[in-house]
């Protein structure tokens, strides 16, 4: 699709602004380890792939959860590392915009 690389973006529902997470990550990766220091915990957090120069989208992960490294991970989680994946093929012809699910 001629997408070189992408950024990565926090986005929570319940507040207004992004976070920004990495920038120009290589379109070639095929995964990110992120370790994330003083992001406010919720349940309404959801991480975009895009082009922030431009203003493309390309991806929207579902909806998860942040706790505190001292909160206990529920016990359905299949794994001991939480994971958000974003999917979906890339769209440069998109505009920026997300239809977010409603919180809770």
């Amino acid at each position: 699709e001629g997408i070189q690389t992408v950024d990565m973006q926090l986005v929570r529902l319940s507040t207004d602004g992004i976070i920004p997470i990495a920038q120009t990550i290589p379109s070639t990766w095929l995964g990110l380890n992120v370790q994330l220091s003083g992001v406010p915990e919720g349940d309404d957090y959801f991480i975009l792939l895009l082009d922030s120069a431009g203003g493309d989208m390309y991806s929207l992960s579902p909806r998860f959860s942040i706790t505190s490294s001292g909160t206990a991970a529920p016990s359905a989680l299949a794994s001991p590392v939480a994971t958000a994946t974003a999917t979906g093929s890339p769209n440069p012809t998109q505009g920026f915009f997300a239809t977010f699910a409603a919180s809770s």
